[in-house]
């Protein structure tokens, strides 16, 4: 085990206060969900793999960051406090040297503003002065920001209702929200292979789920959700794919089925037209249909 030295000045500090328009046990999980947590840490154009988290003194976390035309960076840091929802402590090693025995000290507190989160990000360490004035405080500052965008599209989700809003439809026209009451909020697929299931999509959607739990992934979507588990009676391959078919909505549906047939997906049927959209079936390794779908032009016939 590399043994650990922290050295510090006043200055060698960086503080951010932010509130987040969220509840606390919410903004939690984005820094303790591993699929949460690949959604906003890093930059504007980065992107994250490889997400381990064990959440618990003397646990840790890992990922591999990705940038356009830089080498990957891999981050390794190690749990020393974790109260849930309350605070949580970590020594961030240097990803330019994993085994330097300097580390930054990372204490993210977390406090009720009525139905908001305060949080207070700390970070102490080694590094010169001005980093914590400049590049630190840049860099967290865009992280934090896309926490922000995470959090509120979250938020908005969940808090979606019925009324007698109307959107655009796949089928043309407007979707009238009025009626009983019930709307449709998920869908849920059984499968014996959850796990590679949910690998596929994440692939398909390119991004991770937006939770994992108990052998539950699921991804919020505006105004519903999907989520893939095991289902005690579901067994091999589905046996009447066309019943239920997922259609994901796009605005460049060729781009898209280039894309996800890339990605080994098999193909149902191919590209095709029908009253002003285009229309390409898949088939997900369960056997489950899924298709890549544009929008019909509104009041279209």
């Amino acid at each position: 085990m590399v043994q650990e030295t922290l050295t510090r000045t006043k200055e060698q500090e960086l503080i951010i206060d932010r509130v987040f328009d969220a509840p606390r046990e919410t903004v939690w999980r984005a820094w303790t969900r591993p699929e949460q947590f690949a959604r906003w840490y890093g930059g504007v154009n980065s992107t994250l793999s490889d997400v381990a988290m064990d959440v618990r003194p003397g646990g840790g976390w890992s990922a591999v960051m990705h940038i356009p035309g830089a080498p990957d960076i891999p981050w390794k840091a190690d749990y020393r406090e974790v109260l849930e929802a309350e605070r949580l402590v970590f020594a961030l090693r240097n990803p330019e040297n994993l085994g330097d025995p300097n580390v930054e000290v990372v204490t993210v507190a977390f406090e009720d503003v009525g139905p908001k989160t305060h949080m207070i990000f700390r970070q102490a360490g080694s590094l010169p002065a001005e980093e914590y004035k400049t590049g630190l405080k840049k860099g967290w500052s865009e992280f934090f920001d896309r926490m922000e965008g995470v959090l509120h599209e979250e938020q908005r989700v969940r808090s979606s209702q019925g009324g007698a809003q109307t959107e655009k439809s796949p089928m043309g026209g407007k979707a009238d929200r009025r009626g009983s009451g019930l709307k449709l909020g998920m869908v849920m697929i059984g499968s014996a292979e959850p796990k590679a299931l949910a690998d596929f999509y994440e692939k398909v959607f390119a991004r991770p789920a937006d939770y994992a739990d108990e052998g539950w992934y699921g991804w919020q979507f505006e105004g519903a959700s999907l989520a893939i588990g095991a289902h005690s009676e579901v067994k091999g391959k589905a046996k009447e794919p066309q019943r239920v078919i997922l259609n994901l909505e796009t605005e460049d549906v060729k781009k898209e089925y280039e894309r996800v047939r890339g990605l080994g997906a098999v193909v149902v049927k191919e590209l095709y037209e029908m009253e002003g959209a285009w229309i390409a079936t898949f088939a997900d390794p369960d056997g489950n249909y899924f298709q890549v779908v544009s929008l019909w032009e509104v009041g279209k016939s």
